[in-house]
């Protein structure tokens, strides 16, 4: 999403609007990564993430619809706060994974490394 927004939105015809988009996108991610932490405190981690990659899952086919800039707008925050809930809890979702904390931050490293060579 994040690399095809601006382009989607020159071919909507846009205009000068278009670079706009991806700044909304990411400034919206803000929300999304403070909110997570407090939502994951209280309904767990993993659920969080589940619920914020579902979410980003169903505004990938909600995309097809949007050709208007408002609606590309409502796109572009709902993406990037469950986007931010997902990049916060990469970290806490892998030191979950060791079954010793001393080896939690070797767990992070693992998942940063592997996620490096990944396409988003």
């Amino acid at each position: 999403m994040l690399t095809f927004i601006g382009t989607y939105g020159q071919l909507q015809g846009f205009g000068t609007f278009a670079p706009y988009l991806l700044i909304i996108q990411n400034g919206s991610s803000i929300c999304g990564r403070i909110a997570a932490g407090f939502l994951a405190d209280a309904i767990g981690i993993y659920n969080t993430v589940i619920i914020g990659s579902s979410v980003i899952a169903l505004m990938f086919w909600v995309w097809l619809a949007c050709t208007t800039i408002p609606a590309c707008i409502v796109l572009c925050v709902i993406i990037g706060i469950a986007s931010g809930a997902f990049i916060s809890l990469q970290g806490p979702m892998a030191t979950m994974t060791a079954k010793d904390m001393r080896y939690g931050g070797t767990m992070v490293g693992q998942a940063l490394c592997k996620s490096s060579f990944l396409p988003y």
